[in-house]
């Protein structure tokens, strides 16, 4: 994908800003990664409550997970 559009010269001036699109394999694995994470924080039980963070600290990493193509879309669209 990145390669074509380097290769093309589509993809200068952008800064990389286009790598999270609303179809993009990269934006889905986010997504993934999110409800994974959230799935292990519903089921992390005594075992993380002795961690750092805990399950609270998982709900953090999967909401920032989440939210990251989004803000990286509209940094896209304001610069």
């Amino acid at each position: 994908m990145l390669e074509g559009a380097a290769a093309s010269g589509d993809w200068e001036g952008n800064h990389g800003f286009r790598l999270f699109e609303p179809d993009s394999e990269l934006t889905a694995l986010f997504y993934l990664g999110a409800v994974v994470v959230w799935g292990l924080a519903a089921f992390a039980g005594t075992t993380m409550g002795r961690r750092a963070g805990g399950p609270i600290g998982l709900v953090a990493l999967g909401l920032a997970l989440f939210v990251f193509p989004t803000m990286w879309r509209t940094m896209d669209v304001a610069f």
